[in-house]
């Protein structure tokens, strides 16, 4: 049974690793002027990640 798990382990890692690889681009707008704006801060919920927009409203 043990050997069973290891293995099972083992073999789901690049799965989950795989799961933790997402990308998420856009460009943030202001709604009334379609100007870009510029360094607004970007969280994912629920985890510690996040970027800011640069000076053309970008964030990766």
């Amino acid at each position: 049974m043990k050997i069973a798990s290891l293995i099972l382990f083992y073999l789901s890692i690049p799965f989950i690793l795989a799961a933790q690889n997402r990308t998420l681009s856009e460009h943030i707008i202001n709604a009334e002027t379609e100007d870009p704006v510029a360094g607004v801060s970007v969280f994912v919920s629920g985890s510690v990640r996040g970027t800011n927009s640069g000076p053309n409203g970008y964030f990766e």
